[in-house]
């Protein structure tokens, strides 16, 4: 195999498969490089997770060929490359990347150590979705999502797909993020749960363009995500997602208040600077919020803040304890410029309210 290939694709390349290492098992450090008549296609496999982009221009197929290497050496030497063409070429156990006065040598893996590209079994469900609202809806959840792994259904993402309408959802015992997004009609009624590391390591290379599509495909045991020069291959969790609908509550709210998003972000973002670490497995103090016909704001901590926000209030008066880390993830993900807040019952449960998102923050006790 011989190639000649543009430096700044080469790395791009390799870093767009590289982002599974670690998710999809120790497999995924095996790179595996294909050149033929069509352009150049790099691969990474695991059992969990595949990924695979083809580079089609700015570059020459000298030699065609396949060879297998370690991905993170690759990408090391590739980077130490000086700017422009490298030519990449195999020869017997060594594969060579050469530039004008720079000649770096790395080792070529046996070919059978890379696992097959995993295809979907079972029935397909297959809808196209525009790439810049499906990267936002994955983002405004995936800050949600339980980070442990011992709870594979709280730390995966669930989609729901409803003819019209796509709804993604993340939970992790102390907070929901929902976000819901109408689209073409597509005929399609499915469900399904994408472990939150696999999504992290994807997310880069969903476009961020708002006029490109992907296309996500639903199998029964996995999940296809195909852009015009990658595609996916991800195990979908099993098992059955968590009925956070009984989170929601039926009553009408004790309290709803209406701030500016910018001023409420500036304030917590300075409570979350004065937030201290959890001594001896207690629960950090909590942000304090005092609300009357303003919001009072009061944290102890590395700093002490007290700040009054003005806002719109409806409903008695109100003291309640919030933690000012998850509160700085929801507002950041919150997509309207004015907050809405609603606290219900006793446990005085905060539901933030939007146009295409909700979620829901679990209060923290006051201490004394």
């Amino acid at each position: 195999m011989k190639i000649r290939i543009a430096k700044e694709d080469l790395v791009k390349a390799l870093k767009k498969v590289i982002g599974g290492i670690g998710v999809g098992g120790k497999d995924l450090d095996y790179l595996k490089i294909t050149a033929d008549s069509t352009g150049v296609e790099f691969m990474t496999t695991g059992r969990l997770l595949g990924i695979k982009t083809k580079v089609s221009e700015r570059l020459e197929v000298k030699e065609p060929g396949e060879c297998c290497t370690n991905c993170r050496r690759a990408l090391e030497i590739a980077s130490l490359m000086p700017e422009g063409e490298i030519t990449i070429r195999q020869k017997d156990s060594a594969l060579f990347m050469e530039a004008e006065r720079c000649h770096l040598k790395g080792e070529v893996g046996d070919l059978e150590k890379v696992l097959p590209f995993q295809a979907l079994e079972g029935e397909e469900k297959r809808l196209s979705l525009n790439a810049y609202t499906f990267k936002q809806m994955i983002t405004d959840v995936l800050f949600a999502c339980y980070r442990g792994e011992e709870n594979p259904q709280m730390s995966s993402v669930y989609f729901e797909i409803a003819d019209s309408t796509v709804q993604v959802t993340a939970l992790d015992g102390h907070q929901i993020a929902i976000r819901k997004e109408e689209v073409k009609p597509t005929g399609i009624h499915a469900n399904c749960m994408i472990r939150g590391a696999i999504l992290s390591a994807i997310l880069p290379l969903i476009p961020s363009d708002i006029e490109k599509e992907v296309t996500f495909v639903i199998g029964e045991n996995r999940f296809l995500l195909e852009t015009e020069t990658d595609k996916v291959s991800g195990a979908l969790t099993g098992g059955r997602f968590y009925e956070y609908e009984r989170l929601f509550p039926d009553k009408s709210p004790v309290v709803k208040i209406r701030v500016d998003k910018a001023i409420l972000m500036d304030t917590i973002g300075r409570c979350a600077y004065a937030l201290m670490p959890a001594m001896s497995g207690n629960v950090p103090q909590p942000t304090i919020f005092d609300i009357d016909r303003t919001i009072n704001v009061h944290m102890d901590g590395k700093v002490t803040v007290d700040e009054e926000l003005a806002a719109d209030v409806e409903g008695k008066p109100l003291r309640i304890g919030l933690s000012p880390a998850i509160m700085k993830g929801i507002l950041k993900a919150y997509p309207e410029d004015e907050i809405e807040m609603h606290f219900y019952g006793k446990k005085n449960v905060v539901v933030y309210t939007g146009d295409t998102a909700k979620f829901v923050q679990l209060p923290v006790n006051i201490r004394d």
